[in-house]
C-alpha cells in the first residue's frame, strides 16, 4: 500500500500539451500574438506598471503599451520580476498552473515587487494566449445579448485584495443554492 498520493495523471495532461520555449515564446510568438489579439488586453494594461520574466539568467519585460503589449530584453524598468523554469513559465502559459499556485507551490519568485504585481497581469497573459475577452464590469455592461446567451452571467474572479474591479477570462459556473433535505 502507498502512502503518497498518485500524481501521475497530473503529469500526463501537462504532457499533452506543447512546452513554450521561453525565448522563443517573447521573441517570436508573442509579438505575433499581441498582433492579433493586442485589442483584447490594451484597455485592460493601460497604465499597470512592467512585468518581467527571468528564467536562466535570461529576462524580458512585459510593457503595457496602447495596442496591448510590448516586450524589452532585460529588467531595468520592471516593477515585478518574476523568476521561474521554463517548464514552469509554460505551464502558466497553458493555465495549468496559476500565479498563486506557482507562488505557494515554490516554482516561482518574486525576487522584485511582490506577487499581486504579477496577478495584475494575469488575466491579460490569458487573454493573449487563448484570444479569450477578459471579463469584467465593461464587458458585461458592453455586451448584454452575450450576457444571456449562455445563460449565465460572466462569472469574475478577484485576484487581488484591493477594490480594483474583478477581472477574468474564466467563466465560471455558478453555483446553486442548497436546498436542506431532512432525513428521518
Amino acid at each position: 500500500m502507498s502512502s503518497g498520493t498518485d500524481l501521475s495523471w497530473a503529469s500526463a495532461i501537462v504532457q499533452s500539451f506543447e512546452p513554450y520555449s521561453f525565448v522563443r515564446f517573447h521573441r517570436e510568438q508573442l509579438p505575433e500574438l499581441v498582433e492579433r489579439r493586442g485589442h483584447l488586453v490594451a484597455a485592460d494594461l493601460a497604465g499597470v506598471p512592467p512585468l518581467a520574466f527571468r528564467c536562466n539568467g535570461i529576462v524580458f519585460t512585459w510593457v503595457a503599451r496602447k495596442h496591448g503589449v510590448e516586450v524589452w530584453e532585460g529588467d531595468a524598468d520592471a516593477a515585478t520580476v518574476v523568476e521561474l523554469s521554463e517548464e514552469t513559465f509554460s505551464e502558466f502559459l497553458h493555465e495549468l498552473l496559476t500565479v498563486r499556485g506557482a507562488g505557494n507551490a515554490g516554482r516561482a519568485r518574486v525576487v522584485r515587487g511582490d506577487l499581486a504585481g504579477w496577478q495584475r497581469w494575469e488575466p491579460a497573459i490569458q487573454s493573449l494566449c487563448s484570444g479569450r475577452e477578459i471579463y469584467g464590469p465593461s464587458s458585461i455592461t458592453s455586451s448584454p445579448s452575450r450576457r444571456h446567451s449562455t445563460g449565465y452571467p460572466p462569472a469574475t474572479t478577484t485576484t487581488t485584495d484591493s477594490f480594483e474591479e474583478p477581472r477574468t477570462t474564466r467563466r465560471l459556473p455558478t453555483r446553486r443554492p442548497r436546498t436542506r433535505v431532512a432525513y428521518r
